[in-house]
């Protein structure tokens, strides 16, 4: 689907979607997977509805952290900044990164649960579901570009729904089994 320079224009609208309905069918199958993760948690969302409230921002935020960590890893691979044989490094730098970002945006998440709903317990339950969602969306989006260009096929096209749609899948059986287990 990912084309370089002049072939982008060269190369036929149905070879390009043909080359990126794989993917995209891949979110498809996930996103139907997080529809059914949130059918499992439906008695924990009827007993805490205020849960609700935070399942976009679990998802999303752990969706865009994994995109950043995952264009950056794949630019790196393209431009050679990143060889193959970096990816302990490459990997363990992205972890702390996500470590440090989950704190920041799970501290203000925290707050923001406590302010929102008024229930400090559950403010603490989203900041920590967010910080443990960064944690594991950095380690998918910094090993899955690299796994997929040795194995041959291009990041630049299958990295980006893989890595969304495992981020939202793992995001919201954090969230949904902590707050499950805590609340």
């Amino acid at each position: 689907g990912a084309a370089e320079g002049d072939a982008l224009l060269r190369s036929s609208s149905f070879d390009a979607a043909r080359s990126r309905l794989p993917w995209l069918f891949t979110n498809l199958i996930g996103s139907l997977l997080s529809g059914a993760i949130l059918w499992w948690f439906r008695y924990t969302i009827q007993e805490v509805v205020a849960i609700v409230s935070f399942i976009p921002v679990i998802a999303a935020m752990g969706g865009n952290v994994g995109l950043q960590s995952s264009t950056l890893i794949i630019r790196g691979l393209a431009t050679g900044g990143i060889e193959l044989g970096d990816m302990w490094k490459v990997f363990f730098r992205e972890v702390r990164i996500g470590m440090l970002l989950g704190l920041a945006c799970g501290l203000l998440l925290t707050g923001a649960g406590w302010l929102w709903h008024g229930q400090w317990f559950l403010g603490m339950v989203v900041g920590a579901s967010l910080i443990i969602a960064f944690l594991a969306s950095t380690s998918m989006a910094t090993i899955m570009p690299i796994m997929l260009k040795r194995v041959g096929v291009d990041p630049a096209v299958a990295a980006g729904p893989f890595v969304t749609t495992a981020n939202d899948i793992s995001g919201i059986t954090i969230y949904l089994t902590l707050a499950t287990a805590l609340l």
